[in-house]
């Protein structure tokens, strides 16, 4: 178990335990994850327990460290944007169990104010050896989760309704795209990636690209980067918050533009993630408090561009 406690982030951990060595977050680099290995008897053959493959200990702690370093760093992104603290957790302390189930997901469970990630063992084709991929140590993944959690602390008696739950699935993704943006070495390599023409698909809009890879096909579980309205998703959570993740990532951009003309890319990116940051968390102090629409969302982004940004 991993514990989050308020106070600075550990940013002892490099960015770059969790990515590769471009400092991005893309999967395609898979001799950076370690690979597990089954235990095997004197015939050589692999040792089972109550008819499961015993694994030999990992000692790395990818998935503690990344969870750990991933929340702290959202935390604090967070209670930037929202101006206040925010102590998530049962007095102030998030749990993190970074293996908990076999599943390629992840979930930040309300009544327990805890977060726990699964493993996923799984052999690509044309292999035989089958490793293993722990969600924990998915930066996005985390800063998603951790997204849901900081929701809970603004909007402790809310319903947990399907209005309430797609809001909250569009609020986790933004998080970790807009956290994401305050490390600046995070910045310049989307901007080296992309060339600076941001207005495509890419690291930043792509979200938890390992699905994609595992699975062979897509970019990732969802793209932030399109023209959905509500009547292209499914009522699935996840699906029907496409197009408000959409909408703000085109606001981003014009933002971004906006931002270019009187500092460097780099600059620009990042005070416009901050900019997001700030919509994504204040937001929340004007939507309802019990049931809510989409609808209501827009009309609190609208309310916060007013009263921070006097449009």
């Amino acid at each position: 178990m991993t514990n989050v406690v308020n106070g600075p982030s550990a940013s002892n951990v490099p960015f770059s335990q969790a990515s590769n060595e471009q400092g991005d977050f893309r999967f395609p680099y898979e001799a950076r994850f370690p690979l597990f290995t089954p235990e095997r008897g004197a015939d050589g053959k692999v040792v089972l327990r109550d008819g499961l493959q015993v694994w030999q200990p990992n000692q790395l702690r990818l998935g503690a460290t990344t969870a750990f370093e991933a929340a702290n760093f959202t935390k604090d992104a967070g209670e930037a944007w929202a101006g206040r603290e925010l102590r998530w957790g049962p007095d102030g302390r998030l749990n993190i169990e970074p293996h908990v189930f076999i599943d390629l997901n992840a979930f930040y469970s309300p009544s327990a104010r805890e977060l726990f990630f699964g493993v996923v063992p799984y052999r690509l084709p044309g292999e035989t050896q089958v490793k293993l991929f722990e969600t924990a140590t998915s930066w996005e993944m985390v800063a998603h989760e951790s997204g849901h959690a900081l929701h809970h602390v603004l909007k402790p008696n809310t319903h947990h309704g399907n209005g309430f739950t797609v809001w909250s699935e569009s609020l986790g993704d933004q998080m970790a795209m807009w956290v994401s943006l305050r490390k600046r070495e995070r910045a310049g390599t989307l901007l080296a990636e992309t060339n600076g023409n941001l207005n495509q698909s890419n690291s930043l809009t792509r979200m938890a690209e390992i699905f994609a890879y595992l699975v062979g096909t897509g970019t990732g579980m969802r793209d932030a980067f399109h023209d959905l309205k509500i009547s292209d998703t499914e009522e699935e959570v996840h699906d029907r918050s496409k197009p408000l993740t959409g909408a703000a990532y085109k606001i981003f951009l014009a933002i971004y533009d906006e931002l270019k003309r009187n500092h460097s890319e780099v600059e620009a990116l990042q005070q416009a993630g901050d900019i997001m940051g700030v919509f994504l968390l204040r937001t929340a102090d004007y939507t309802p408090e019990n049931e809510m629409s989409l609808a209501d969302v827009g009309k609190a982004y609208l309310k916060v561009d007013k009263e921070f940004f006097h449009s």
